[in-house]
């Protein structure tokens, strides 16, 4: 079905969001070591870990189609640890095949296939092998095992798209799903806040000024509490409508 869908991807070239990365002296310049990559910031993201894996691949390749055929072959694995993890969750097969297979015809997923530097799908496999790693805690005995490949997976999807900074949110209603007692719940969640936080500082530290964030803050009429009330808003109403709506 994945192929099936995007195969006219594959005569695609480049998109100029692309570009940024196929000039292999400029990386070279930027990154003259692996560890640059974790102390520098190449765009107005830190992204470490997925700028490391994409340079290398355009190291390899100079065409696009490989980068779409592994799109293709991401969105499907992608789609298959959804099929994976909603079985588990609610032992109804069917729910997990339609689940699947509605991400992958889902329309923002044609957006973002069409661009090769986009960590999206590459994040959200980390992600989704870290909800299952912790939901398998509470259904097998190698708990401390399973619970540590759901931190490290955690780890490597904030590395790959800093959008994960709001995987505990997915962490607590996964939890929520289980316990009822939120002093359990909020136990369990600790070391993924405080890997959370983590994050945070060296974002800050290394991308902050330059993030759009910090420069669209900074070119707005709004000072800072008025933007952080503003978006604690929204995030509340996110969470709202996520864990308790109203329409059902």
């Amino acid at each position: 079905l994945s192929f099936s869908v995007y195969y006219p991807i594959l005569n695609h070239h480049f998109m100029i969001d692309d570009f940024e990365f196929t000039n292999i002296n400029r990386l070279s310049a930027v990154f003259p070591s692996w560890t640059d990559y974790f102390t520098k910031s190449y765009t107005r993201h830190y992204i470490p870990l997925y700028n490391f894996l994409i340079t290398r691949l355009f190291y390899i390749f100079h065409v696009a189609k490989p980068f779409y055929l592994l799109n293709i072959l991401l969105i499907f694995l992608a789609s298959f640890l959804h099929y994976i993890f909603i079985s588990q969750l609610t032992r109804q097969w069917r729910l997990a095949l339609l689940t699947a297979v509605l991400y992958i015809v889902h329309p923002m997923n044609a957006e973002i296939i069409q661009h090769v530097n986009n960590p999206t799908f590459l994040a959200s496999i980390f992600a989704q092998l870290g909800l299952i790693s912790l939901n398998r805690t509470f259904e097998h005995n190698q708990k401390i095992l399973n619970y540590s490949l759901s931190l490290i997976c955690f780890v490597i999807a904030l590395l790959m798209h800093e959008v994960l900074a709001l995987f505990p949110l997915y962490v607590f209603a996964l939890l929520r799903f289980r316990f009822h007692h939120l002093k359990t719940i909020f136990k369990i969640m600790i070391p993924y806040i405080l890997v959370g936080l983590t994050h945070m500082i060296f974002w800050f530290h290394i991308v902050g000024s330059n993030a759009r964030l910090t420069q669209n803050l900074q070119h707005s009429n709004l000072d800072l509490w008025t933007y952080t009330a503003g978006l604690s808003r929204v995030i509340f109403w996110y969470i709202k409508g996520l864990f308790f709506p109203h329409n059902i």
